[in-house]
């Protein structure tokens, strides 16, 4: 199994966010261990493959199932703080690709009571079309439930069309950043057969203003600030991202019920 250190604190525009890649070949079948911190929220985000994860010897559990990131998404495992041990074994003698999202849990002011894991079938998905023509594109979010504050889901631009647009966040969310009242980080992992193109307008977590436009390419982890941040992908091509926000700068109340959620409670 390889490990590739996408974004993290020492290293990009974050404070609580950490992004990791793990991709497992089709021929590795013996268990590859993850050890966790005690202090870190946990999101297992499927890309193509599945995997098997028996987490403390004690949950066995599919993550992923589909052969394209265009297909629609598949199983996700959240982890709440804890201390965890997790093995993963490859299934179907496929590759298996998946994202590790961390979040440092000790920038809780006052820390939610919540379930000590929950694993998040397909059926946890919420899916559905956004805009038209030219800024038509494919959304799914993944149910964050109450006491997670990991909030994640992907986009499938068609080709030619924009997507994170018009801007998520308004003058008075950012003067709100500005001011300490609120937080937020977002990140996004981009695949796309050729490059995309985005307008970055907005601010980090730590009021530092950023404006600029530049290419994006397959494979690339990137921080995206409150504010605006419209993505294209190349002529002709498609381009997918999966991104991952916390704070509470933004509300999505279509993000926050967990009532849909199969559980397994530790």
């Amino acid at each position: 199994m390889s490990l590739e250190h996408l974004l993290s604190p020492s290293t990009a525009p974050l404070k609580t966010l950490s992004l990791d890649r793990y991709s497992i070949s089709p021929l590795e079948s013996v268990p590859h261990e993850i050890i966790l911190s005690n202090d870190q929220e946990l999101l297992f985000y499927p890309l193509i493959g599945r995997a098997r994860c028996v987490i403390d010897k004690q949950y066995d559990l599919v993550l992923g199932g589909r052969g394209s990131v265009r297909e629609p998404a598949a199983g996700a495992i959240r982890l709440a703080p804890g201390a965890w041990y997790v093995d993963v074994y490859p299934i179907d003698r496929e590759p298996v690709d998946f994202l590790l999202v961390r979040r440092d849990a000790r920038a809780d002011t006052a820390h939610e009571a919540k379930v000590s894991a929950i694993f998040c079938p397909e059926h946890a998905w919420l899916r559905r079309q956004v805009g038209a023509g030219t800024h038509q594109r494919m959304v799914a979010d993944l149910v964050q439930p109450t006491g997670y504050h990991i909030a994640a889901g992907e986009t499938l631009n068609v080709p030619g069309a924009w997507s994170s647009h018009p801007a998520h966040a308004t003058e008075k969310d950012k003067q709100r950043l500005l001011a300490g009242d609120v937080t937020w980080e977002e990140c996004f992992f981009v695949i796309c057969p050729g490059y995309g193109i985005i307008h970055l307008d907005g601010l980090y977590h730590d009021g530092k203003q950023v404006q600029e436009t530049r290419q994006v390419r397959n494979g690339e982890a990137l921080v995206t600030p409150l504010g605006s941040h419209p993505i294209v992908a190349s002529p002709g091509d498609w381009l997918w991202y999966a991104w991952f926000f916390t704070g509470t700068a933004l509300q999505k109340t279509y993000n926050t019920k967990a009532t849909d959620v199969k559980t397994y409670v530790k």
